[in-house]
């Protein structure tokens, strides 16, 4: 009876949470897999889209930029271009902006259904297998590099090795068997990369009659498969959505002649116009709160205005709008001096069109080009990062700003921005530090249970930061477990997360913050609570306070609610810090960490109104304090399916409430 309880209890707080709408897609979603119905509806799909196939031909979407021009804005870092595409042409890909594997299509072959490999995972509950690492080399990411180099130097072997893999892929992988037809996310950037190199490599003598016929079938079915689950994507109400539309209307775009291309832009543009209204606030927040997702939506709506130009179209002021402050949001929280911003929630390496030599985690080729987009104008000065302006189309060439506006508009002035969907931020006004307070109002499910989370950055260093996400798929211990909020900068109590999780994905019982106070008079100051911990009868609340432009003074209270049934509470504090030297010295009512970064000292102070025991745990050993060793703390995760050792800082007490716990951060003085 429990069990029935439960679940009652579950269908009931998704509904309520998640809405009635998504959940309905997803039963539909869920019924047409169980019964057969969406393997009919893509057999279908499949034979329309081979019958229209025939005598197709390629409308070019861009000019690919000249040489000479590639080469004046990477410079030296042309070089580098060329010998990670050697690199490919013997078979060697980077992944997740990181890891190098071997190009090979053999993995994920079946000779099932792609809607019975997904029964087939369902009734394993997925297993263990992390599809993600088999996916990522079959979006063709790479393709991008090998383009680069094509423009920059035509050889024969990039445009050979471009087309050789698309044989390889479509024989190990005919249309709808496998894994790799499974995700239509992943269909539709396989698409969208196939497009971008055949517009660079159309002229190439490898560029055959023949395989220009293959490719632009393999195009249209691709295109056709995207339609078929519709459902999922209308469920997840994500970047799935908006991948999946941006791939429609890139078909639909390219191949002339084919009778389903008016449906598919058509299908295509609806959504996408539908999925910028719907998933970015008025703020400029996106909906999944990731720092990384939110990259991915800037990119697909750049490739997306280039369609809409090409139909004559352009789009609507409503849509420019958020797509203007969701530029603005992301380059708020962008360190200048490297391109860095915080690892806000789920990280899975997606970078989908990586049309920069700046490495993964520097956002301002992004940046830059949304910018020119979306606002008008750079944003930075010239750099490396002005190249993928010049692919989606919005160089202004010498007219490129030298000086950046950013810098010259903080500059002189101290700065508090609050974002009502996402985060507090504040910043000192010589620029040297900011912080960020995380305050979401969720309206789709949350991926982090990171309720007033502090990121701290110093000079271009994170020394407070998000662990990020790691691997969604892994064997215990590291399922996705850096979603919790015991890994981040905040409070938890008695062991409990502050809102109920229901497997890798979802979270219930959302909880609300609020912002109390804030003020940018003399010292900036905001207060912030939120009330996840209310079944146990607590509130927590956070005031963070910047003095003197280098010293953070962050202070907990955890307080009894007028309903709290036991005052006596677990309380445990975390701070996760970027790696370095460091050692302990014990103070009065807590201890003192002196943090060695960058041949300078930081002093990280903790102090509590009751008696506090400290653990210190580095790449998952405990090096101070009692315990045993905790094999997830101690790390960050930059990108996916990587760690990095960093260093947990972990501070509990066991006492009546209320309780105050203080945190104090300072930071170098100027020399």
């Amino acid at each position: 009876m429990s069990s029935l309880v439960e679940t009652a209890w579950l269908v009931f707080q998704a509904t309520k949470e998640l809405g009635i709408a998504r959940i309905g897609y997803y039963a539909l979603y869920t019924l047409g897999i169980r019964s057969g119905v969406v393997e009919r509806l893509s057999r279908r799909a499949l034979k329309k889209a081979l019958r229209g196939a025939g005598g197709l031909e390629f409308r070019p979407l861009f000019e690919p930029p000249v040489s000479s021009r590639l080469l004046s804005v990477l410079g030296d870092q042309a070089q580098c271009v060329l010998e990670e595409a050697g690199e490919i042409c013997h078979g060697r890909i980077r992944v997740f902006g990181h890891q190098v594997v071997r190009l090979e299509y053999d993995l994920g072959k079946s000779q099932d259904w792609f809607t019975r490999v997904e029964q087939e995972l369902r009734r394993d509950q997925g297993g263990e297998t992390d599809l993600k690492l088999v996916w990522e080399p079959a979006r063709f990411g790479w393709v991008y590099t090998l383009a680069r180099a094509y423009c920059i130097q035509p050889e024969e072997r990039f445009a050979e090795t471009f087309w050789e893999a698309i044989e390889a892929f479509l024989a190990h992988h005919p249309p709808y068997y496998g894994i790799h037809w499974l995700s239509a996310q992943e269909v539709a950037l396989r698409l969208i990369a196939w497009v971008f190199g055949y517009h660079v490599f159309a002229k190439a003598s490898a560029s055959t009659p023949q395989r220009k016929k293959r490719l632009f079938e393999a195009l249209a079915v691709h295109a056709a498969r995207i339609p078929c689950t519709l459902y999922y994507a209308l469920a997840q109400n994500n970047n799935h959505l908006l991948s999946e539309a941006v791939g429609l209307m890139t078909a639909a775009s390219v191949l002339v002649g084919h009778p389903e291309c008016r449906s598919w832009w058509k299908r295509g543009s609806q959504w996408f116009l539908w999925g910028i209204r719907n998933q970015i606030a008025e703020d400029g927040t996106y909906i999944q709160h990731s720092t990384n997702y939110h990259r991915l939506v800037l990119q697909l709506a750049l490739w997306a205005r280039m369609l809409f130009a090409k139909q004559g179209l352009s789009l609507p002021s409503d849509v420019s709008q958020r797509l203007l402050k969701a530029t603005e949001w992301l380059v708020e929280c962008c360190e200048v001096s490297n391109g860095c911003v915080p690892n806000l929630g789920p990280n899975d390496g997606a970078y989908i069109q990586p049309l920069s030599q700046a490495p993964f985690q520097d956002y301002r080729p992004v940046l830059q080009a949304a910018h020119r987009a979306f606002v008008g104008g750079a944003v930075f000065g010239k750099g490396i990062w002005d190249e993928m302006s010049l692919w989606y189309g919005v160089w202004e060439g010498e007219k490129a700003n030298q000086q950046s506006p950013r810098e010259e508009e903080t500059s002189g002035k101290e700065r508090l921005s609050i974002r009502p969907h996402s985060w507090v931020m504040l910043r000192s006004s010589e620029k040297r530090t900011w912080a960020t307070v995380r305050c979401p109002r969720f309206s789709s499910r949350p991926t982090h249970a990171d309720l007033l989370h502090l990121d701290l950055w110093w000079e271009g260093i994170n020394l407070a930061c998000d662990a990020g996400s790691y691997r969604y798929t892994a064997p215990p211990p590291w399922s996705n477990v850096l979603a919790e909020a015991f890994y981040h900068n905040t409070v938890t109590v008695n062991g409990h997360n502050p809102m109920s999780r229901m497997g890798k994905f979802l979270w219930l019982s959302w909880p609300k913050t609020r912002l109390i106070f804030a003020s940018s008079e003399g010292a900036p100051r905001v207060e912030l609570e939120h009330d996840g911990y209310r079944g146990l009868g607590v509130v927590v609340k956070r005031c963070v306070t910047l003095r003197a432009n280098r010293i953070w003074h962050v202070q907990d209270r955890i307080e009894p609610a007028p309903l709290c049934k036991s005052r006596v509470h677990r309380i445990r504090l975390h701070w996760l810090i970027c790696p370095c030297n460091w050692q302990i010295v014990p103070e009065d009512r807590g201890y003192r960490l002196d943090l060695r970064v960058n041949s300078q000292t930081s002093y990280l102070r903790l102090r509590a109104s009751a008696q506090l025991s400290l653990q210190v745990v580095e790449a998952g050993k405990v090096v101070f304090g009692a315990g045993e060793n905790l094999c997830t703390f101690g790390f960050c995760s930059p990108s996916y399916n990587l760690l990095v050792p960093a260093l947990s800082v972990i501070a509990e007490m066991h006492e009546e409430l209320p309780v105050t716990l203080e945190t104090i951060w300072e930071l170098p003085e100027r020399p």
